[in-house]
């Protein structure tokens, strides 16, 4: 992981279950927070998926043979795996806990 760059995701080959190992290679995250930098990235090649392309380019999209999907959703959620089963900040005993 390169902060504010890149995310790269291999999939574990030593997984318990064999039928949910990924059969890519890898998966590579770039964050790009404007559409229009999203869109471009598409158009170029440098990147298979976006989501939200800017809604002007979406019959230059489709004119080059891309399929677009659209499905409304709230878009207020980070895409953030989580690594660790961090503890919050409180001590996590259990009265705190049932406080909540």
């Amino acid at each position: 992981m390169v902060a504010h760059e890149r995310l790269e995701l291999v999939p574990n080959k030593d997984y318990w279950d064999e039928g949910h190992i990924p059969k890519q290679d890898r998966l590579v995250l770039l964050p790009m927070p404007e559409a229009s930098t999203r869109t471009a990235a598409l158009l170029s090649g440098q990147v298979n998926f976006v989501e939200a392309p800017t809604p002007d380019a979406l019959p230059r999209l489709k004119s080059s043979g891309m399929r677009i999907v659209t499905n409304s959703y709230p878009h207020n959620r980070s895409y953030q795996p989580i690594l660790s089963a961090a503890r919050s900040a409180t001590c996590g005993c259990a009265r705190q806990r049932t406080m909540r």
